[in-house]
């Protein structure tokens, strides 16, 4: 065989191993095309903007390929794991319907119509994590292409600055926010692959990505996004810091030019990163935009106080730049509850695998602490942004919460790898 047949026999295992999960009595058909749906979606989750049917973008139609090859390996044991998220999910949902019919009646389609892609996005994402199941071989490998789609848009916004109507780099996403959000998620996916695996062909392809989807990050001019990406390096570097701490000692001149290359990026990101930059807006290049968000968020907050418990639907909640906002005015005492929930849920995702599991397999954990350091960097985004004005910024939440308690304790990779 030439190296061309052995590429595509390689491509062919992989396709049928981590991703494509090959159970007795499959097909190889069925197989691939699973790990087929699976490469689709991880590359293209983090390019929204291109939509192929109406409001489908490549990455639902990839999605629901996948939810719909997976659905046969549904198990209720499974979906048990996941009754935290769906309760907060269904909290949401219960609160939004409330608020609509009693409250918002006459924004009854408006409000509907984001209830409904939310609701699909959630339920899509939560299917394919129980259906699923993945091990630490299919995150890495789901993560590396999620990661590369995210480059991807991320060399766009270099080189297509003014591609948006408000001449910030937006990249293959409908909008320089979303560039910053998922750039920031992806800069904690980037380096959570480099924490898990140390080894030479991991650490600069991975830290070079983290490189650009964090100047991705200054381009997209989010000044939240890059206070929550150094918050997401700070958290992932304390979770696995004896294990750094111990590979730093024994690669010395790796771990030097890690650093000179660090400081390099950012005074580089610092002083070329031109006018809307992340850092050119924190030192006051731009300040018409605050004072909007506090128009918006002011709006929100006073809906939620004027009806508290049941809220007022959806139809307006994507005007607050606010996520808790949102939820709050738009599902009142539900919605506010099911905030909390989130926080909670990556909150203890990332002490558990930092702080209780880490020293059982520092690499397995490394990863599972690094998604949920990510999950909390969108949380932190989402103080200052209105994110839930699209569903495909969910969708990456979901997915990397829910498959991040598929690591912990309980669950079926957690089981095995505790028990070591």
């Amino acid at each position: 065989m030439n190296s061309f047949d052995d590429g595509i026999a390689a491509w062919d295992r992989w396709l049928r191993g981590p991703l494509g999960v090959a159970d007795p009595g499959n097909g190889t058909w069925l197989v691939r095309a699973r790990g087929l749906a699976l490469a689709g979606a991880a590359f293209t989750l983090a390019m929204s903007a291109w939509k192929i049917v109406g409001p489908l973008a490549a990455s639902d139609l990839f999605l629901l390929a996948a939810v719909a090859l997976m659905l046969p390996r549904f198990e209720i044991e499974q979906a048990k794991r996941l009754w935290f998220p769906a309760l907060a999910v269904g909290l949401i949902i219960i609160g939004g319907v409330i608020g609509t019919l009693v409250i918002s009646r006459s924004q009854f389609g408006d409000s509907a119509d984001v209830l409904i892609r939310f609701g699909l996005a959630s339920l899509g994402a939560m299917l394919l994590v129980i259906c699923w199941r993945p091990d630490m071989q299919a995150v890495r490998s789901f993560s590396w292409l999620w990661v590369a789609g995210g480059l991807i848009s991320a060399f766009v916004a270099f080189t297509l600055p003014d591609l948006h109507q408000f001449l910030r780099p937006a990249g293959l996403t409908p909008h320089p926010t979303h560039l910053g959000l998922i750039s920031t998620i992806l800069f904690g996916v980037a380096l959570g692959l480099v924490a898990s695996d140390r080894r030479a062909i991991v650490i600069w392809p991975g830290l070079a990505a983290a490189a650009v989807l964090f100047a991705s990050v200054v381009v997209s001019g989010s000044r939240a996004g890059l206070g929550a990406a150094i918050v997401v390096a700070v958290l992932i570097l304390v979770a696995a810091g004896d294990t750094v701490v111990n590979w730093a000692k024994e690669n010395i001149v790796t771990t030097v030019l890690i650093l000179t290359a660090i400081v390099t990026a950012v005074i580089l990101f610092g002083f070329v990163s031109g006018d809307r930059s992340a850092f050119d807006r924190i030192f006051g290049g731009d300040t018409t935009s605050d004072q909007a968000r506090d128009v918006y968020n002011e709006e929100a907050w006073n809906r939620f106080k004027s009806d508290p418990i049941t809220g007022v639907g959806f139809a307006d909640a994507g005007n607050a730049h606010n996520l808790f906002l949102q939820v709050g005015s738009a599902a009142g005492l539900f919605g506010a509850v099911a905030g909390l929930m989130l926080i909670v849920l990556a909150l203890k995702s990332y002490w558990d695998a930092g702080w209780i599991w880490m020293r059982r397999n520092p690499p397995y954990w490394s990863m599972a602490a690094s998604l949920a350091a990510a999950v909390v960097g969108y949380l932190l985004v989402s103080i200052f942004q209105n994110v839930l004005w699209d569903r495909n910024i969910w969708v990456a939440v979901a997915l990397m919460s829910w498959t991040c308690m598929t690591f912990l304790p309980g669950s079926s990779a957690g089981a095995r790898e505790a028990a070591r």
